[in-house]
């Protein structure tokens, strides 16, 4: 490594537009099937309704009707999440390990599944560049 990658890996950051919070929404987690799994979502701010456009009957003293926050699923990751402490030297937090973890489940030597061909000369050429063996992960048998 050259002196000048040093300097690149040693102040690479997150840039802050990438990190910025979004409009109107803050992030939310739900539980999910286990207490460990926490589902993000985005709890979505909503203006209020000017009483000219209520629902006929609903009419009072104040000068807009509430709305409720919407909520929908966050698939933007941790970089939305001020909570999180981003390094990209050091990668993302390995989550999910706890969930594999379980004992029914094995590391594979190898791939197990067969590529397809590529559609265009640039996926060809792609295909063709070296990868490192990802590591699969299948069910392991159940004693009986």
């Amino acid at each position: 490594m050259n002196a000048n990658e040093k300097f690149l890996a040693a102040s690479a950051h997150v840039d802050e537009a990438a990190i910025a919070p979004l409009p109107n929404s803050r992030k939310v987690y739900i539980q999910g099937s286990r207490p460990d799994i926490r589902v993000p979502m985005r709890e979505i701010s909503q203006a209020d309704t000017p009483l000219m456009f209520a629902a006929p009957g609903t009419a009072s003293d104040a000068p807009a009707e509430p709305n409720p926050p919407i909520y929908v699923y966050d698939c933007s990751g941790p970089y939305s999440d001020p909570a999180a402490k981003i390094d990209i030297r050091s990668g993302l937090p390995a989550l999910r390990a706890a969930w594999i973890e379980r004992g029914d489940t094995e590391v594979l030597p190898d791939l197990s599944s067969i590529p397809v061909a590529p559609a265009s000369p640039t996926q060809a050429r792609r295909a063709a560049l070296p990868r490192p063996a990802p590591q699969a992960i299948a069910p392991k048998p159940v004693p009986t």
